[in-house]
């Protein structure tokens, strides 16, 4: 009869024969690198586990010696949740380092993203018409630490845009991302009152303003290289239209199109290309109308419109290095208009 043999927790798991026999030195392989012993080849969940029956049990008891009690437990996996919780959000909402362009930065969702990619750590590059109320938000950027270059900009003048992106190289000496945001409603009016030239003008702003900027943008950061990002504002009416904006409805369908091949287009370069996809959102202009913004609540499966805000942080998030990825997606975000 074999002699009796007092069990450790770890023969309890590795069989005694194997383990007594294991080999004791390291060995080398005529290329230099190191070969693990076979001890050493043990999986890192089995090494969990057997240091886990090392804490967990001493021999001979059923009483946990290393085992933290179930609050103890309780509040070191809160305090974790919580500490990965916070670097996660700021990894995600870090452009440290990037030169961001923002058209249409004078109110609303431009503005809302302009100031989000400079508290973001983005050096920031805004368009718009409206001269008085861009200066108000480079104002807006300076206060805080950021730095910012406001210019005058009809996106209809592919010249126009030309020197908008010219002014970022210039100031900041690149360009890492555009946000193509500007665009109007145009006239809501019955169908049989459309004229060609309601058309025309929502065209040549909406669509026409978004291919200058995107293609300039691109053209940009292709000579560049590094890849980069382009994100335009569509409409959730694109998706699930309204009555009485046609000529509206039908450019920001021609936006989503453009983005979605242009996405392809671009991936060679490592250039993603992304569409915002705004719901009714809170702006200056929806708040000035009276019940508005209530009366499209009501509809609205959340029962909320989303706030420029919102949209602005959704948008740093898609231009930040945390979705390398990311890239011919509509961006939803609707409080559910679209469902």
């Amino acid at each position: 009869m074999a002699a009796a043999t007092t069990c450790s927790p770890i023969t309890s798991i590795v069989p005694v024969s194997w383990w007594n026999a294991r080999p004791k030195w390291r060995s080398f392989s005529t290329t230099g690198r190191r070969v693990s012993s076979p001890a050493r080849r043990i999986s890192r969940t089995s090494r969990w586990s057997i240091a886990g029956a090392r804490r967990r049990r001493a021999p001979g008891s059923s009483i946990s010696r290393a085992s933290p009690s179930g609050a103890k437990r309780s509040r070191w996996r809160a305090e974790r949740s919580r500490a990965h919780g916070r670097r996660s959000r700021t990894s995600s909402m870090n452009l440290s380092g990037k030169v961001v362009v923002v058209t249409g930065a004078e109110s609303g969702i431009g503005k809302a993203v302009a100031l989000a990619a400079s508290a973001a750590g983005a050096d920031v590059v805004i368009a718009g018409i409206a001269t008085e109320k861009l200066e108000d938000t480079a104002g807006e950027i300076t206060r805080t630490g950021g730095r910012v270059v406001a210019v005058a900009t009809d996106i209809r003048d592919a010249v126009a845009i030309a020197r908008l992106f010219d002014a970022a190289e210039a100031r900041f000496g690149r360009i890492d991302a555009a946000v193509a945001n500007a665009g109007i409603l145009g006239a809501r009016k019955p169908i049989g009152e459309v004229t060609l030239a309601d058309w025309q003008e929502v065209l040549a702003v909406n669509l026409t303003g978004t291919f200058n900027t995107v293609m300039e943008a691109a053209r940009r950061l292709i000579a560049q290289g590094g890849g980069g990002s382009i994100i335009a504002t569509g409409s959730s009416s694109a998706l699930k239209p309204v009555t009485g904006l046609l000529p509206y409805v039908a450019s920001k369908g021609g936006v989503h199109a453009l983005m979605h091949a242009l996405a392809l287009e671009l991936a060679p370069w490592r250039i993603r290309v992304n569409t915002l996809v705004p719901g009714t959102t809170a702006t200056e202009a929806t708040r000035a109308m009276p019940g508005y913004l209530d009366q499209v609540a009501q509809a609205l499966p959340l029962g909320q419109v989303v706030e420029p805000e919102e949209l602005a942080r959704y948008v740093v998030f898609a231009l930040s290095d945390a979705v390398p990825h990311l890239t011919g997606a509509l961006l939803k975000l609707d409080s559910g208009r679209t469902l």
